[in-house]
Order: C-alpha cells, then structure tokens, then sequence
C-alpha cells in the first residue's frame, strides 16, 4: 500500500509505507507513519479554502498565525521524522531554528 506524506504545508509526495531509506520497517513504524500521514491530511484540511491574508493574521495562537503555525509543525516533523525512521538516539540538530526561519518566512 502506498501512502503519502507533507514535507512541507499543502504539498505531498508518494510514501510506501513497507520501506523507509535504504530497509524495511517494521508493524510498529508501518503504524506510525500511516498515523503520521493520516494527520497532516487533517491538518491541511483544517486549512483548506482559508484565504492568504487569513493564513498570516496573527491570534489563531496568541500571535501566532495559521502559517506560523504550519511553520512550526514542519520543523518538528523534519526534526523527529530522521530519528524516528532510523530509530536514531541522536538528539535534534539544533538546526530547527533555521528550518522554522525558513519556514514561516516563505511566500505562501
């Protein structure tokens, strides 16, 4: 079965769920990662149809906005997702920072 998941807010590329990198994975993470994909397609609904200067208003979350937000979810997941999917006990890059810049700092 194929799956998918969102590198990054509203764009989704193809997943087979049996490999991940270079191996199989097993029942456990097969689990996780369809759990993963089914919630960022929740949370691109959540979203959907909001208009772009919606999306940057501040106060969904305190002064947070939709995008910042969205911002903040995908640096995690690039953060976590390495670790998880190669069981790795390496703590996170320290790099968040930079990706969550990056982030909330695209265009729409």
């Amino acid at each position: 079965m194929t799956t998918t998941t969102t590198k990054s807010a509203g764009s989704a590329e193809p997943r087979d769920p049996a490999t991940v990198g270079a191996g199989p994975v097993s029942n456990q993470l097969r689990r996780l990662l369809e759990t993963l994909d089914a919630a960022w397609a929740a949370l691109t609904d959540s979203y959907a149809g909001v208009s772009d200067p919606q999306l940057v208003e501040p106060g969904v979350v305190d002064d947070w906005s939709v995008k910042d937000i969205l911002a903040h979810v995908t640096t995690w997941e690039e953060e976590a997702t390495p670790m998880v999917t190669t069981r790795s006990t390496r703590r996170p890059s320290g790099h968040g920072g930079n990706i969550y810049r990056h982030a909330r700092e695209r265009s729409l």
